[in-house]
């Protein structure tokens, strides 16, 4: 309010106040505007910018979207690369396979030929032994006397010289060591060469056994059985105790004789003559040839066993003796625990002691504590006759032939009852 003194205002002041009044509102309102505008702005701002992030997030997840199955793509493509690398190299070395497979498969067949061949001129070979050629190969190669073909210069080998020098390796190296190809290069020749003779390995070993079987053959010489010896034993014992004692012998001396095959245990000459030899034996007995062929195979399958143990304990005492030489002279005897595994070497009385129970098996254990199994409890006899086992195949024998005596006597007092 103006004071009461004051003039009043003048109509112009009043209407330039109003008028600052209404400028004072106008810039205040546009003031209000432009702070509402810029607001609204940098709202729109802030959301461009949201808007702007969340696209590039969304490239950067594209990108690595397609960054990922490019390189999965990539990967398949290896995959699928190396796959077709397998299986190339799958099929070339299936290829490989079937390409040698089909030349072995060659090779047998001309093997399998040369040697039809080889046998078919045998079989017209004039030298041959009659009735030979009409024998299976493995047996007709241990009969004939000639070697297999006939064509090219006379032949410098002969079936004793192939045999003494398999045999030669056989004594040194064991029956692994023998083949046809280490024997062929031990006689200064080719291996097909060889097979002019001996047309396969089985057949090799037959003529090595047979030659080795030889040597018994000839050491017992020409002759009948031997006749009644001072202290009364029956001349087909003393025969038949000779027989056996050289059949051991052999395994003695040759080891691998009682490994081979049996496709090698062929009747060649020298089995025949020794079979022959045990058969004559019991000539003069009351057996019949039944009886006789009995005896003699039983013995033989006696023998076979025996010869298995006397074999390893050669070989024990063989390879003992080259450790001790290797050593200095210590080495284990054919008993000890040397290299020979045959069940027979190994200490079985001291296995046996270990578990065993007198409470369980009280006549076990009474035979332990006798030394029944000890491998002294059974000697030879002072003269070398066979040990006590075949000493009791023989009593065994011994009573069959009493019986057949026996039997024999029997029906001579008949034959006479019947006379008189």
């Amino acid at each position: 309010m103006q004071p009461d003194d004051a003039p009043p205002d003048a109509p112009e002041d009043a209407a330039a106040r109003k008028h600052a009044e209404a400028l004072r509102r106008d810039r205040e309102k546009a003031a209000r505007a432009a702070q509402k505008e810029a607001a609204r702005a940098e709202k729109d701002r802030e959301r461009a910018r949201r808007d702007a992030e969340k696209a590039r997030r969304d490239r950067d997840r594209a990108a690595r979207a397609a960054e990922k199955e490019t390189e999965r793509l990539r990967a398949e493509q290896e995959r699928a690369v190396r796959e077709v690398e397998r299986e190339a190299d799958r099929a070339e070395r299936e290829a490989q396979r079937a390409a040698l497979d089909a030349d072995l498969a060659a090779q047998r067949a001309a093997r399998q030929v040369e040697r039809a061949r080889l046998r078919a001129e045998a079989a017209r070979e004039p030298g041959d032994e009659e009735g030979a050629a009409d024998l299976p190969p493995g047996l007709a190669v241990l009969w004939r006397a000639a070697p297999v073909g006939r064509r090219g210069p006379r032949p410098g080998l002969t079936l004793a010289g192939i045999a003494d020098a398999a045999i030669a390796l056989a004594d040194a190296d064991g029956l692994a060591a023998v083949s046809m190809a280490r024997v062929a290069e031990r006689l200064g020749v080719t291996t097909m060469a060889l097979y002019r003779y001996v047309s396969s390995k089985d057949d090799l070993l037959a003529v090595m056994l047979d030659a080795a079987l030889a040597e018994a053959v000839d050491a017992a010489g020409p002759g009948d059985a031997p006749p009644v010896v001072p202290d009364g034993t029956p001349a087909w014992r003393a025969a038949l105790e000779r027989w056996c004692h050289d059949q051991l012998e052999l395994a003695r001396r040759h080891p691998w004789a009682v490994q081979t095959p049996a496709a090698a245990a062929l009747p060649g000459p020298a089995r025949v003559a020794f079979l022959e030899r045990g058969l004559r034996a019991l000539d003069g007995t009351a057996l019949t040839w039944p009886e006789r062929t009995a005896v003699v195979g039983r013995l033989s399958l006696h023998l076979l066993a025996e010869g298995q143990v006397v074999a390893a304990e050669a070989q024990a005492a063989r390879a003992s003796g080259a450790a001790g030489r290797d050593d200095g002279g210590s080495g284990d005897g054919p008993g000890g625990a040397g290299p020979a595994a045959h069940p027979a070497l190994v200490d079985y009385a001291a296995l046996l002691r270990a578990v065993t129970d007198p409470a369980v098996h009280p006549v076990l254990a009474q035979a332990l504590d006798a030394g029944a199994f000890d491998d002294d409890a059974v000697a030879e006899d002072d003269d070398g006759r066979p040990d006590w086992g075949l000493r009791l195949v023989l009593d065994g024998v011994a009573a069959v032939v009493a019986r057949a005596e026996a039997r024999e006597a029997a029906r001579a007092a008949v034959r006479r009852g019947g006379d008189g």
